[in-house]
Order: structure tokens, then sequence, then C-alpha cells
């Protein structure tokens, strides 16, 4: 950033400012001693008047107070009074008692007295008066035959002249500043062409002297300071010309030898470079190889040991689902086979009821395995993507109260309630709603199987906002539903809450036989991911465990 340019004042104008300072402070004094004599001087013409005014009336009064002449005092007291500088008189008797006074409220120093308090007397004027440094108080005493009959109060003010000497100050201050302006004029005219005009000129000559002329000279045929100078600088200027020509005339030598020397370097700072190029190119590929070769083994080692562990993984998840299917099918079909094996060897000697009792043992065995493939044709489907999911808006409550209407005679016969807590009457989300019907149906069926009679199952539902996206500049917040189912059951192990998704999957508290085919959940869990949301489980600080799930409620912006 460039810094701001200092304001530079002219010479012409520094010594105009120099001259009109000086004549300035020279009128100042001269005009503050002439006030102040002034000033001392009708101060005194005050003092006299004041003193004259209180004798007269002293001399005057004995006669009226033997007379009891108080209408005549007061006459003279008043007109005493009505003159510009008096503001108040007053006779006082020997006990300081009033005989006769007067002031004009009207005058300065006594009107605001007034106006604060109009009802105010002489006595409580004068005292407010004491500190007053524009009124001058004085007294007399009354005197007859050497007896002291009283004494004669009047006050004197200065408001008159004070106004006065302000007029006349306003009046000297515009006549001097007409005067400084006229003379700062003139000053400025003269010294601007008697010694500013060659200053310039010396100045037009530094200028194209910089810019490398020097055929310019001053020409100032005067003999005084600005004359020698001007000398001065034009023998400068020829000095200069001539250093300058022969230091050209060594330069284009030095110059002449310098590009003769950096031919040479040069020709053979080329060869050099020539030969480093060469070099830096062989280094380059040998590096260039190197890195190749490194990063091709990298890349096929790395590629085999995932290759590795994804066989591994895929060998462990075979063995897995082969063993769990060889259980879960070979179940119901061996009580299939059992239940019909005996229906045919004692069908014409067991009795109806007993044969009765294996028709429904069958039944219940082959709906259990029909579920069962049912279940894993479903989780096929969501797994390989070849289920289409069908996004519309829906409200999510209707789903979840069409849904408890379907175990109100489960809940019934097992003494149990299902509590709805919804956040609002209706909340809409972009869902498949069949497939979200189905995860709060497997919830709320696994809920009830697990929930004592007498115990309540809630169901919770309410906004939310959610993170999706791993990475930093991936992650981003969607408005989302939440989605709770709340039992007081059995609840889950600590270290099963996050294995219960899985396929084939039940928690060690539901081996007793309450479980389904331990396919649910992971249907669940793949339906919400299709959502583009996510399911777990945590436990109840009391007792029981929840089931939450969330989605975006717009999954039109992932499609």
């Amino acid at each position: 950033m460039h810094k701001q340019s200092k304001i530079s004042l002219s010479l012409g104008l520094k010594f105009v400012l120099l001259v009109v300072l000086v004549f300035t402070i020279t009128l100042s004094i001269n005009t503050y001693v002439k006030i102040q004599i002034e000033t001392k001087e009708y101060s005194a013409s005050l003092i006299s008047k004041g003193k004259l005014l209180s004798k007269m009336v002293a001399l005057i009064a004995p006669e009226a107070i033997f007379s009891f002449d108080f209408n005549h005092l007061n006459d003279y007291v008043r007109n005493i009074s009505a003159q510009d500088e008096v503001v108040y008189c007053a006779i006082k008797n020997q006990e300081g008692e009033f005989l006769t006074s007067y002031f004009d409220s009207s005058k300065p120093g006594i009107n605001s007295i007034v106006a604060s308090n109009p009802g105010i007397k002489l006595a409580e004027v004068i005292k407010q008066l004491e500190n007053n440094p524009n009124v001058i108080m004085l007294d007399a005493s009354i005197e007859y035959e050497d007896n002291q009959l009283g004494s004669v109060l009047i006050g004197i003010s200065k408001y008159k002249f004070k106004h006065t000497i302000q007029a006349t100050l306003y009046r000297e201050i515009i006549s001097e500043i007409i005067m400084l302006i006229f003379l700062s004029a003139v000053i400025f005219y003269i010294f601007k062409y008697s010694t500013l005009k060659r200053i310039k000129e010396l100045k037009n000559c530094a200028e194209e002297v910089t810019k490398g002329d020097f055929s310019h000279k001053a020409h100032i045929g005067s003999h005084d300071e600005i004359g020698v100078l001007a000398k001065a600088f034009n023998t400068m200027t020829d000095n200069l010309e001539h250093n300058i020509k022969q230091k050209e005339q060594a330069l284009m030598q030095i110059t002449e030898l310098n590009a003769s020397l950096e031919q040479k370097v040069y020709e053979r700072t080329v060869s050099i470079e020539n030969v480093n190029i060469e070099l830096e190119k062989q280094k380059d590929e040998l590096k260039s190889h190197k890195n190749n070769l490194e990063e091709l083994v990298h890349e096929k080692t790395k590629d085999l040991v995932l290759a590795k562990e994804a066989a591994e993984k895929a060998n462990r998840s075979k063995s897995d689902f082969l063993a769990n299917m060889s259980h879960e099918l070979r179940t119901p079909m061996h009580a299939i086979l059992s239940f019909s094996k005996f229906g045919l060897l004692k069908y014409n000697k067991v009795e109806r009821e007993k044969l009765k009792c294996y028709f429904e043992n069958i039944n219940q065995s082959g709906t259990r395995l029909l579920s069962l493939l049912n279940a894993l044709l479903d989780l096929a489907k969501l797994e390989t993507g070849r289920e289409d999911l069908k996004f519309t808006k829906t409200n999510i409550n209707l789903i979840t109260k069409s849904i408890t209407k379907e175990f109100e005679s489960l809940t019934f016969d097992n003494g149990l309630k299902i509590k709805h807590v919804f956040e609002s009457t209706e909340q809409l989300v972009e869902c498949d709603a069949e497939k979200i019907g189905q995860v709060i149906r497997n919830l709320v069926g696994n809920a009830l199987k697990f929930t004592p009679t007498g115990k309540t199952i809630t169901i919770q539902i309410e906004s939310s906002e959610m993170i999706i996206g791993k990475r930093t500049t991936d992650k981003k917040y969607y408005k989302s539903v939440k989605v709770k189912i709340i039992d007081e059951g059995i609840g889950i192990p600590e270290n099963e809450l996050g294995l219960v998704f899985d396929k084939f999957v039940q928690s060690s508290k539901t081996i007793t036989g309450a479980g389904g085919t331990g396919l649910g959940l992971a249907i669940c869990s793949e339906i919400i991911k299709k959502h583009h949301g996510e399911i777990y489980a945590e436990n109840n600080s009391v007792e029981g465990a929840t089931f939450i799930f969330e989605f975006p409620i717009e999954i039109n912006n992932f499609i």
C-alpha cells in the first residue's frame, strides 16, 4: 500500500503565515492591554460616581429623617436607582433596618434573581449580589453633628460597560482581520515576484537535469543569495555533464569487455548444462522405472491380499449361511416328514384327535418353512438390488396406526398395550409404504414376543436431522423422520446389540423358542438401507430395549 503523501506548504505561503502570526500576536496583545486599561479606568469612574451619589444621599437624608418626610426620601432614592449604572439604592437606620429602598428588577444582575424569586426583598438581593464581580457595592455613613444616623447602600453595575467593551472588541477584531488579509496579499505578491519566481526557475532547471538535459541554465542576474545559488547550480551542472560523459566512455569500454567475457562464459555454461540435462534425464528414467516397479509390486500385493481376504470372507459367509440354512430348513422338514410318516403308518389305528394333531404339526412346520423361504427370497432381492421400491409421499403416522390394528387381537389376548407418541398429527415422508410397514410390523411383532403381560409398547415418531456421508467433504445434513419402538421386555445383552441385524442371528435371551427365523431384522436393515437411512438397537435405562430407525423425508435427493 502506498503511504499517504504529507501536505506541503509553499515557501511563499509559509512566509505569509509567519508574518500573519506575528501581526496577530502583536494586535492581540495590544487589544488586550487596551481593554484592561479601559476596564480599570471605567471601574474607577464607576466607584467615584457611586461614592459621590452615596454622599449626596447621606447629606440630604438627615433632614428628611428628622422631619419624617419619607416620601421625599423615597423619590430621591428612586431617582438615584433610575440611573443606568445604579441597580439599587437603600437607606438603613442605625439598627440596620431599611428606612427606604428601591431596585430596578429589569436591570442586568437583578433580573435573573427576581425571575427565580418574584417576591424577593432587597436584603436578599444584596446578599446574592455580594459574589457578583459585575456589581460594585458601596456604602456611606449618614451623620449629623457627629452622630451616626444610619448608612446609604448603592449598587453600581458594570454590565453596560461590558457590552460596550464587547462591541468595541468585535469592531477591532473585524478591522484587524481585514487589515491582515490585505497585508497578507501585499506581502505574498511582493515575495512571489521578488523571490518565488527565481526559485521556480531554479526548480525547473533542476527537473531538466534529473531528466538528463544539461543544456538548461538558470538565468538570474541578481547578486543576492539566490543569484549566488544560481551561479553555483550552473557550475555544478557543467561539472556533472563533463563527469557523466567520461563515465559513459569508460562504461562503453567495460561493456565491450563484458560482452566478450559473457559470450565465452555462455558457451561454456551451455555445454555444461547440456551434459547436466542428459544426466538428469537418465536419472529421471531410472527413478521412474524404480517407482513404476514398486507401485506395480505394491498394487499386485494389495490385490492379492484383498482377493485372499474376500475369498476367506466369502468362504466363511458361505459356510455360515449353509450351516444356518441347513439347520433352519432341516428342523421344519424333519417335523413334516416325521408327523407325515406317523400319519401314514397309524392312520387306521390312531384316534382322529391324534391324527388331527399330526396334521396341525405338519401345517405349522410347513408354514414356518414357507415363511423362511419367503424371507430368504425377500432378503436376496433386496441384497441383489432386484427389488424395485416405489417411493411416494406418505403419512407414516397412518401406516403405524394401520399396523397397530393388525395386532389388536394379539395384544388383547396377551394383556398388552400399544401407545402412540406422535410429534404431529401428520408426518409426510417419501418412502415405499409397504416396505416401511413391513419394518414397523417386524419390530412391533418382536416387541410383542418379548414383552410380559400387563406391559406397554410405545411407538414414537418425531422429526429429526441426520448426517449422510463418511468423508468431511461429503457430509451433508438432511431433514429426517425417526421412529422408535420401545418395549418393556427382557432386553438385549450389550455385546449383542450390533449383531442382531445379521442373518440367522438371535439374542441369547431368546433361544428359549420365542424367536422366529432370524431373518426379520436383517430384512429390516436392508429396507432401511434402501431408504438411505440407518437402524440400530439400544437397551432402556430401566427395562426392555428400543429399536430405532431413521431415514430422510425426501428420498428423491438420492435417486
